[in-house]
């Protein structure tokens, strides 16, 4: 990606639609507060990254807005309606969707079979859309072999395109790096700008820096449950407490 393909894609953020408004979000476990006021703002059309080192409250944040946390204050509209009360299927359903750290894969079933129970579930996707998502991770010739016999590469694959058939319109990814290899990563990196282009917004969670700094619009980055800074990657990468809390403060 060239530098004025990066500069020309954060004067579109800046004007494009807003998906997520979050505003002052606080998440509470027994006193602690794991998320502390949050504001984030996810536009149409970005692949927003979200950091911080471990603790930071990454999962705790998306959680809440997916609704498997209750958080204790703060509104979460999506598609400029309030959400925080919906259940997380009903969010889903609206187009608010994500995969897990876990990966939450039927094991015992197959590729279509975990394809299909998700798109079957969401009620948004189409046919059309569901080959296309096939084709797009190359699972044509996996559809009928068990999630149990795919290389944890492939599982992820399969867990990302479970929740892209839903035909989402903010797909969150929870570390879908997480223990993929360097070719792997660079195929993840592909799939994602391809998942953007199809109109796709998407919030990447991970720890992978050259994955995020690389390909994503605009960066999050949390610390002690707080947003620490937001902006470009490049104006992350200058960031001096970023680099001391974050990136080890190297140059």
């Amino acid at each position: 990606m060239m530098v004025s393909d990066v500069i020309g894609a954060e004067v579109v953020m800046d004007n494009a639609e807003i998906l997520l408004q979050v505003v002052g979000l606080s998440v509470e476990f027994g006193g602690v507060r794991a998320v502390n006021q949050v504001e984030l703002t996810i536009r149409r059309g970005s692949l927003h990254g979200i950091i911080g080192p471990n603790g930071a409250g990454k999962s705790t944040l998306i959680d809440a807005i997916t609704g498997f946390e209750r958080p204790s204050s703060g509104s979460i509209q999506f598609l400029g309606r309030e959400v925080r009360k919906l259940a997380p299927h009903l969010r889903a359903r609206r187009g608010l969707t994500r995969t897990f750290q876990n990966l939450e894969l039927y094991l015992e079933l197959t590729v279509r079979e975990n394809l299909d129970a998700a798109a079957d579930a969401s009620k948004r996707g189409t046919a059309e859309w569901y080959d296309h998502v096939v084709a797009m991770f190359g699972l044509e010739s996996e559809l009928s072999t068990k999630t149990r016999d795919l290389s944890h590469g492939r599982r992820r694959i399969v867990s990302l395109a479970r929740a892209l058939v839903t035909r989402p319109v903010l797909l969150i990814l929870d570390e879908p790096a997480a223990g993929l290899d360097t070719h792997e990563t660079e195929a993840l990196a592909y799939s994602l700008r391809q998942i953007v282009a199809d109109g796709v917004t998407v919030a990447l969670v991970d720890h992978d820096m050259s994955l995020v700094m690389g390909e994503c619009h605009v960066v999050t980055v949390l610390e002690f449950g707080s947003v620490l800074a937001e902006g470009p990657p490049s104006e992350i990468a200058a960031n001096e407490a970023v680099r001391r809390v974050y990136l080890g403060g190297e140059e």
